[in-house]
């Protein structure tokens, strides 16, 4: 499976991001989908992303990660694509 994120260090906090499907940001079992991508970015807070309906990126997670994502230029997130077995 291929997963698109990215890693991230802003005012020296660590965390990394990982597109998902709009569903899974609804999803009961979000917390247990964040947990899973520590396999692949490490100990580090992960935080979703997904597309709305209208285009505008969601993001859930550590809330002063999401406030600074929020106002953040999506064209700056360091996209990478990551093999995920």
């Amino acid at each position: 499976m291929i997963i698109e994120g990215a890693t991230m260090t802003v005012n020296q906090v660590k965390f990394s991001i990982v597109k998902v499907k709009p569903s899974v940001l609804k999803s009961p079992d979000i917390e247990l989908t964040r947990q899973s991508f520590q396999m692949v970015f490490g100990k580090v807070p992960i935080i979703l992303s997904a597309l709305d309906t209208r285009g505008n990126i969601q993001y859930h997670g550590r809330s002063d990660i999401v406030n600074f994502l929020a106002s953040y230029p999506p064209a700056k997130i360091p996209w990478a694509r990551y093999s995920v077995v």
